[in-house]
């Protein structure tokens, strides 16, 4: 499931919770209907702009 959405979102963050994992998506949209915003920080401004997708990442 989290591979989904690595592919389809700029994921900030994965931590690891009891119940599974919980992802720092960054997106302008609603990613899930039970997705909760958080404050922005400067790490997801740097993303937001110059990061990229998981699946666009090439090795050098």
């Amino acid at each position: 499931m989290i591979d989904k959405y690595m592919s389809e979102y700029l994921v900030g963050n994965i931590k690891t919770t009891k119940t599974g994992a919980e992802l720092r998506i960054i997106s302008i949209e609603k990613p899930t209907e039970d997705a909760v915003a958080v404050e922005k920080n400067l790490e997801d401004a740097f993303l937001f702009y110059f990061g990229e997708k998981s699946e666009e990442k090439q090795d050098a």
